[in-house]
């Protein structure tokens, strides 16, 4: 009888262990998942205060009167006095011009460009 008692508390035992050592393998598992999405919130936060910065930067820079004056003189053509103002052509007005020019050049033959270069017809 005391060999059954034995195997029966050895049994009870290994049983009582098992289930112990589930509990805590999930609280171990919930303990990691938790620091995970900790650390992933953590870099979001540092993110937003990166970003947060970098726009407080630019509202200082907008409050600026220098950058005030120099979005006056771009949007609305103001200029001050004794300033002088220099028009350019848009950027793709000349890319247009180029293109162009490259298609006739593609399209005229050796002569037609030997032409050009000499005599600038």
């Amino acid at each position: 009888m005391y060999k059954i008692l034995q195997k029966l508390l050895v049994i009870i035992l290994a049983v009582a262990i098992t289930g112990i050592s589930i509990q805590l393998y999930k609280q171990l598992y919930i303990k990691y998942e938790l620091k995970q999405e900790l650390n992933k919130i953590e870099k979001n936060i540092s993110e937003q205060q990166k970003k947060n910065s970098n726009l407080l930067n630019k509202v200082s820079s907008l409050e600026n009167d220098d950058f005030l004056k120099m979005e006056l003189k771009e949007k609305f053509n103001l200029k001050e006095e004794g300033e002088t103002v220099v028009a350019l052509k848009q950027q793709q007005d000349i890319k247009f011009k180029m293109q162009n020019y490259k298609e006739e050049e593609k399209e005229k033959k050796n002569w037609g460009k030997w032409i050009k270069i000499l005599f600038g017809w």
